[in-house]
């Protein structure tokens, strides 16, 4: 093991960094060389900043580092580290604690530990955790935290796509805070969003209006960009809703929101669901430019996951416009830039598929559509699944085979069931 100050003495020598060149913008060359000297302690966001500059990641740099703390300062520590999103690192740490008795109260580190392994791809692991949390909590008298366990199930059981149990753990959350009105905003925002969003899957757009809203007051004043990503949320369910002025409305006002704080994803996603409004409303030439604009900003901010999307929306508007070619080109391009799992590939597929149903082959429609229907079942992506069957079962119309469109509609009736 090595001590901190040593850890980042070695590094910035090893790359040729002088003191001055690491304090700068940040601190002073002296207090540099008093953290180098192990006589100051930097603050955690200090210390992500040097180890940023310092050319390697969090868990990397932190994975023989020393730290000479409490038990209480280790866990503060952890925490922090997980407020900066470093759950990996933060992890490293709780799980030293676990071996301290009485640092700790136990349910609350197991707490922490199973945040950490949710975010670090380790739900299910994180979902047992949480398990065992909730039932030694539940009777008793803290009841914000029984609803923080409640709501850290919804959050997992979102993430393995299970919608229901989301809304039911998201729910039995939101009745407790219902009663808890000094309770925090912060998770009393987290709640509305989570129950916005998974009833937004189910088709259920008016709850999640109504989710989403108040989500927004309670994220104000202090969380200004979830609040700004609540009325894209907003602008996005009454687009759903067929209000386009609305939609409108609170795209714009995300906008200007965001155009006020720094960059991040959601702000770039504002202006991308803005231009899928415009195209939706027939602002082709708008919208097409909004998009590419969109696909220049997440390249450059590396948010390439975010790629197949745009192209599914710029070849769904060549679609309207009746340029086939083109359209196949852009959903070529989508299916390109993601793995075989991306949802997006299902609407990608599906694009495909009415291109081949406007030029006739039907045979080929259905090859994607059928492609398409795994994938919206995978994502629990319900409200989309229901609008995929019927198309299939015209294209089996089109070919005259009656039955196995008959068959169609009612494997849309079985999606539901087992969905929901």
């Amino acid at each position: 093991m090595i001590s901190l100050g040593d850890k980042i003495q070695r590094l910035r020598v090893w790359r040729g960094i002088t003191q001055t060149e690491l304090a700068s913008g940040l601190v002073t060359p002296s207090m540099i060389s008093q953290i180098e000297g192990n006589k100051a302690n930097p603050s955690t966001e200090l210390l992500l900043q040097i180890i940023e500059r310092l050319g390697v990641s969090v868990e990397t740099f932190l994975k023989d580092v020393y730290l000479d703390l409490g038990g209480r300062a280790l866990y503060r520590f952890a925490v922090d580290l997980m407020e900066f999103q470093q759950y990996g690192a933060a992890l490293k740490f709780l799980k030293q604690l676990e071996e301290r008795p009485n640092v700790v109260e136990p349910h609350e580190l197991e707490y922490q530990v199973a945040i950490c392994l949710q975010n670090t791809g380790k739900v299910q692991e994180a979902i047992e955790k949480l398990d065992e949390v909730l039932n030694a909590v539940q009777v008793g008298d803290d009841r914000e935290f029984v609803a923080k366990v409640y709501y850290q199930l919804g959050d997992a059981y979102y993430k393995l796509h299970n919608l229901s149990l989301a809304v039911f753990y998201g729910q039995k959350a939101d009745l407790v805070l219902e009663d808890l009105p000094e309770a925090e905003r912060f998770l009393k925002a987290r709640v509305k969003n989570l129950l916005g969003v998974a009833n937004s899957r189910f088709g259920q757009y008016e709850k999640s209006v109504k989710y989403h809203q108040a989500a927004y007051e309670y994220y104000l004043p202090d969380h200004l960009s979830r609040a700004a990503t609540m009325l894209m949320n907003l602008g996005i369910e009454y687009k759903n809703l067929g209000d386009y002025e609305k939609s409108k409305d609170y795209y714009e006002k995300s906008l200007e929101m965001f155009s006020k704080l720094p960059v991040e994803k959601n702000s770039i996603a504002a202006k991308y669901n803005y231009g899928v409004l415009l195209g939706v409303t027939a602002k082709y030439e708008l919208a097409l430019k909004m998009l590419e604009e969109c696909l220049a900003e997440y390249q450059e901010h590396k948010y390439r996951e975010m790629l197949p999307g745009v192209y599914s929306e710029m070849a769904q508007i060549e679609v309207h416009r009746g340029n086939l070619d083109k359209a196949a080109e852009y959903a070529q391009k989508g299916i390109e830039s993601c793995d075989e799992e991306h949802h997006s590939r299902a609407y990608l597929y599906k694009v495909m598929a009415q291109i081949s149903y406007q030029k006739k082959n039907y045979e080929e429609a259905i090859v994607f559509l059928e492609r398409s229907i795994p994938i919206y079942h995978k994502y629990s992506r319900i409200a989309d699944l229901v609008k995929v069957l019927p198309m299939l079962s015209k294209c089996y119309q089109e070919l005259g085979d009656v039955e196995k469109a008959m068959s169609t509609m009612e494997r849309s009736k079985v999606y539901m069931k087992n969905l929901l």
